[in-house]
């Protein structure tokens, strides 16, 4: 079950990330291309951390470390209640959001969760008989590092997208700059996370 909790804080993590960071984009007429733009790039940042949080689960898969498609299925509800975060941020914000960054956030949520259930159909396809999983704590510590890394990167996204709304081209560009430098950073703690438990799953 390690893995698969990996895999769901993971992508808890960053289902809610999505919804700040798209709570964090309003329509405006400053800078709109700099905010826009910055959005994208950390909500691929997040979707990133998703998606090698589903690479672990994978890599467990083919190991043998999970004991049932059950378990697969944490994976699922935490995304799914990530994802109903998100969207209840959003939907805080609604009058305001700018609804183009919204729909993609909500399509990338709706990615997150498709992959987990992927991770349930592949259980189901190999019929995975009942594994004692090895090396849980590890895991779990590595899946809170890398779903904590996601939200971080969603709460600095979201301050910093809300003021570039409020300033001119060259600050934004500064804060703009400073903001990628941070959430680039978070990424980067992510994915040794990520690494440091798809070898962790190898290795048994």
């Amino acid at each position: 079950m390690g893995p698969m909790l990996y895999t769901g804080l993971a992508s808890f993590g960053a289902t809610v990330a999505l919804g700040l960071i798209a709570a964090g984009t309003v329509r405006t007429t400053a800078s709109p291309g700099w905010s826009r733009g910055t959005a994208i790039v950390l909500m691929a940042f997040v979707f990133g951390i998703a998606t090698l949080g589903v690479v672990v689960g994978i890599a467990a898969i083919f190991a043998g470390e999970v004991s049932a498609p059950s378990d697969a299925l944490l994976a699922t509800a935490l995304a799914i209640a990530g994802s109903v975060i998100g969207i209840v941020v959003m939907a805080r914000r609604a009058g305001r959001l700018d609804r183009g960054i919204a729909a993609l956030g909500t399509a990338c949520m709706v990615g997150i969760v498709t992959l987990s259930i992927v991770l349930v159909l592949l259980l189901v396809a190999f019929d995975q008989g009942v594994v004692v999983a090895i090396g849980v704590p590890p895991l779990v510590a590595l899946g809170i590092i890398s779903g904590l890394s996601a939200l971080a990167i969603g709460v600095l996204g979201a301050h910093g997208l809300a003021v570039l709304t409020t300033v001119d081209a060259q600050s934004a560009g500064a804060i703009r700059a400073q903001l990628l430098r941070q959430c680039t950073l978070l990424l980067g703690v992510a994915v040794i996370s990520g690494v440091l438990a798809i070898l962790d799953t190898s290795v048994h």
